[in-house]
């Protein structure tokens, strides 16, 4: 297949057998809720967090084990993941998410996130995503991002993939599992996903299927310069 290549209208053309999305800052907005869960959990647990946004991206097992001990471990595990399941904002599709899922082929398309699996299957529903045919959560692998692991479970075939992150260690994970990348703008600043996307977009509405056929999918990516949305 054809690499990218760029449009006379500006756009950059990709033409992949399959698209992998991370969930979170991807397809749905819950970065709020993710927050807050974790404001919550750290405070029942006199637990230090750090300011930033060093914990996106990551399972909530690697998390909670970098920052407990090992005998409070699994407890605060289960805390964490109680939390995160009964979200205390609302989450919702991101721009362009919906539209884009509707016109791919299910056997096209996978999800690869962090979260343990119900979180992720009741965040999915509450922003109104349809779970896909291959759904990878921090509960499938033993290493997460930006361990290639989750990536690599995610991918439905050998041949040009393309992994839609909005976080650093995701953007790595994909690329080290043989994705070209896109990064999503708004949870970290531009410059920090340049160093680790081919492409770099504001939100999925950016993103338009141009053709989709047995031999796969061609899409048209308006790339930005901007600044994060949030």
């Amino acid at each position: 297949m054809e690499p990218a290549t760029r449009q006379a209208d500006g756009s950059v053309r990709l033409t992949v057998e399959e698209i992998l999305f991370d969930m979170d800052g991807t397809l749905i907005d819950s970065i709020a809720a993710v927050e807050a869960a974790w404001r919550s959990w750290a405070a029942e647990f006199d637990v230090a967090m750090a300011p930033g946004v060093a914990f996106h991206g990551r399972t909530a097992a690697d998390l909670v084990a970098s920052l407990v001990p090992g005998e409070r471990f699994r407890a605060a595990l289960e805390r964490l993941e109680a939390l995160e399941r009964v979200p205390a904002c609302p989450v919702l599709p991101l721009p362009g998410a919906l539209e884009l899922l509707a016109r791919l082929p299910p056997e096209r398309w996978s999800i690869v996130t962090s979260a343990a699996r119900p979180v992720a299957v009741a965040r999915l529903a509450a922003a109104g995503v349809p779970l896909p045919a291959r759904l990878v959560t921090g509960d499938d692998v033993e290493h997460g991002k930006p361990s290639p692991a989750p990536f690599l479970a995610g991918r439905l075939g050998t041949g040009p993939a393309v992994a839609f992150e909005d976080t650093v260690a995701g953007l790595a994970s994909a690329r080290a599992a043989g994705c070209a990348t896109v990064g999503i703008i708004g949870t970290y600043p531009v410059e920090e996903l340049r160093a680790h996307a081919d492409h770099v977009i504001e939100d999925l509405a950016a993103v338009t299927v141009a053709a989709s056929g047995p031999d796969g999918l061609v899409m048209d990516l308006q790339t930005t310069r901007g600044a994060p949305r949030r």
